[in-house]
Protein backbone atom coordinates (compact mmCIF):
# COMPACT_ATOMS: atom_id res chain seq x y z
CA UNK A 1 0.00 0.00 0.00
CA UNK A 2 2.78 2.39 0.93
CA UNK A 3 4.56 1.76 -2.38
CA UNK A 4 1.39 2.49 -4.37
CA UNK A 5 0.84 5.74 -2.46
CA UNK A 6 4.42 6.77 -3.14
CA UNK A 7 4.00 6.07 -6.85
CA UNK A 8 0.78 8.05 -7.00
CA UNK A 9 2.37 10.97 -5.13
CA UNK A 10 5.30 11.06 -7.53
CA UNK A 11 3.01 10.91 -10.57
CA UNK A 12 0.82 13.69 -9.17
CA UNK A 13 3.90 15.84 -8.55
CA UNK A 14 5.14 15.28 -12.10
CA UNK A 15 1.70 16.19 -13.45
CA UNK A 16 1.68 19.40 -11.42
CA UNK A 17 5.16 20.30 -12.65
CA UNK A 18 4.09 19.72 -16.25
CA UNK A 19 0.99 21.88 -15.87
CA UNK A 20 2.92 24.75 -14.31
CA UNK A 21 5.67 24.40 -16.90
CA UNK A 22 3.11 24.66 -19.69
CA UNK A 23 1.54 27.70 -18.03
CA UNK A 24 4.98 29.30 -17.76
CA UNK A 25 5.55 28.58 -21.44
CA UNK A 26 2.26 30.27 -22.33
CA UNK A 27 3.10 33.22 -20.09
CA UNK A 28 6.46 33.68 -21.82
CA UNK A 29 4.86 33.32 -25.25
CA UNK A 30 2.35 36.02 -24.36
CA UNK A 31 5.11 38.43 -23.41
CA UNK A 32 7.39 37.74 -26.36
CA UNK A 33 4.73 37.73 -29.05
CA UNK A 34 5.21 41.28 -30.22
CA UNK A 35 2.50 43.74 -31.10
CA UNK A 36 1.04 42.02 -34.16
CA UNK A 37 -2.75 42.14 -33.67
CA UNK A 38 -3.25 38.90 -35.61
CA UNK A 39 -0.73 36.95 -33.56
CA UNK A 40 -1.96 34.18 -31.28
CA UNK A 41 0.40 35.38 -28.54
CA UNK A 42 -2.17 37.91 -27.36
CA UNK A 43 -4.31 34.96 -26.33
CA UNK A 44 -1.45 33.04 -24.70
CA UNK A 45 -1.00 35.46 -21.79
CA UNK A 46 -4.55 35.21 -20.36
CA UNK A 47 -4.66 31.55 -21.26
CA UNK A 48 -1.68 30.92 -18.98
CA UNK A 49 -3.64 32.25 -16.00
CA UNK A 50 -6.64 30.15 -16.96
CA UNK A 51 -4.48 27.02 -17.11
CA UNK A 52 -3.06 27.73 -13.66
CA UNK A 53 -6.47 28.40 -12.11
CA UNK A 54 -8.48 25.62 -13.78
CA UNK A 55 -5.87 22.86 -13.96
CA UNK A 56 -2.84 23.87 -11.90
CA UNK A 57 -4.48 24.54 -8.57
CA UNK A 58 -6.52 21.29 -8.48
CA UNK A 59 -3.47 19.31 -9.61
CA UNK A 60 -1.40 20.86 -6.84
CA UNK A 61 -4.07 19.99 -4.29
CA UNK A 62 -4.16 16.38 -5.49
CA UNK A 63 -0.37 16.25 -5.28
CA UNK A 64 -0.35 17.65 -1.73
CA UNK A 65 -3.03 15.19 -0.62
CA UNK A 66 -1.16 12.30 -2.22
CA UNK A 67 2.03 13.19 -0.35
CA UNK A 68 0.07 13.61 2.88
CA UNK A 69 -1.43 10.15 2.41
CA UNK A 70 1.96 8.63 1.73
CA UNK A 71 3.49 10.28 4.80
CA UNK A 72 0.60 9.13 6.99
CA UNK A 73 0.99 5.55 5.75
CA UNK A 74 4.75 5.71 6.28
CA UNK A 75 4.28 6.91 9.87
CA UNK A 76 1.83 4.12 10.64
CA UNK A 77 4.15 1.44 9.36
CA UNK A 78 7.12 2.77 11.37
CA UNK A 79 5.37 2.81 14.75
CA UNK A 80 6.67 0.10 17.06
CA UNK A 81 4.11 -2.47 18.12
CA UNK A 82 3.38 -2.59 21.87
Amino acid sequence: MQRALFGFAVLASVAAALVFGFALYLFAAGYSGGSDPQSISALAFPLSFLVVIVVGVPTSLVSALAWAGYLAAARRSRRPAK
